[in-house]
């Protein structure tokens, strides 16, 4: 494991050990505005280029709360995007399933792109994304574990913790065209800051756009966190959620 670090510091640590994995890297520092939609843009370009191979992009994102075009239609999606943006978090909505996560500084996103010929399964470019992940985690002394986590938020399938705690999500979408078949597979990884703030704005929004949003805290931590070995396993009881009032999480 590292010696302590700044959030900076380790921030920019576990970006050179991901280009130690994948030296040709697109990165795209520098969360002035919303980036969501690049990933798109850039996987319908390499659909029509029309070349097998693939391509990986580090990237960080200005304050927001990202969701699936299926939270989108929610009922309540209205009045969870006014509550979320009043709050310095506006909502952008991405092409890939699951619910609701947050993007700010300290978080980076790591998406991977792949083109075929053949049809692609959403297993193998997961697998793919998180074991890239993991062989940069050990990089640097972290031991990862991949799989579906238990009660912590955009739970799925290839969720990235640490001892049972989660530390990235990851989310995909696939599009094709007449001879090529395209992945995108990407991960949203708390590297520094304050993930119970996040927690918060995730069950808040959730909540109003018709979610019930249970999840538990000491079922999510950080890579600062870790690099700490102090992951909390309680919400601190003089905390008070965006809501005003205690947070319901599932202690």
């Amino acid at each position: 494991m590292l010696p302590s670090q700044s959030g900076a510091e380790l921030w920019d640590a576990f970006v050179h050990a991901l280009l130690a994995e994948r030296p040709d890297a697109e990165c795209d520092f520098g969360a002035r505005h919303d980036k969501v939609a690049d990933d798109g843009v850039l996987l319908g370009r390499l659909l029509a280029d029309g070349a097998e191979g693939s391509v990986l992009r580090l990237w960080d994102n200005a304050p927001h709360i990202v969701i699936s075009k299926r939270l989108a239609g929610l009922p309540g999606a209205g009045d969870a995007a006014t509550w979320a943006g009043a709050r310095g978090y506006p909502v952008a909505v991405r092409a890939s399933g699951g619910t609701a996560v947050v993007h700010r500084p300290g978080v980076l996103n790591i998406s991977l792109l792949r083109i075929s010929p053949r049809p692609l399964r959403p297993s193998q470019g997961f697998d793919e994304l998180c074991d890239m992940i993991g062989l940069a985690g050990a990089r640097l002394g972290f031991a990862f574990e991949t799989g579906k986590l238990a009660q912590c938020y955009c739970a799925g399938s290839h969720d990235i913790g640490w001892r049972g705690r989660k530390i990235a999500g990851t989310a995909a979408v696939l599009r094709s065209n007449r001879a090529f078949h395209g992945g995108l597979f990407h991960a949203s990884l708390v590297v520094f800051g304050d993930w119970r703030r996040d927690l918060e704005l995730l069950c808040g929004y959730e909540r109003l756009a018709g979610l019930p949003a249970n999840y538990d805290i000491g079922a999510h931590t950080s890579l600062m966190d870790v690099q700490r070995k102090e992951a909390p396993a309680s919400y601190s009881a003089a905390a008070r959620s965006c809501l005003g009032e205690q947070p319901n999480f599932s202690l």
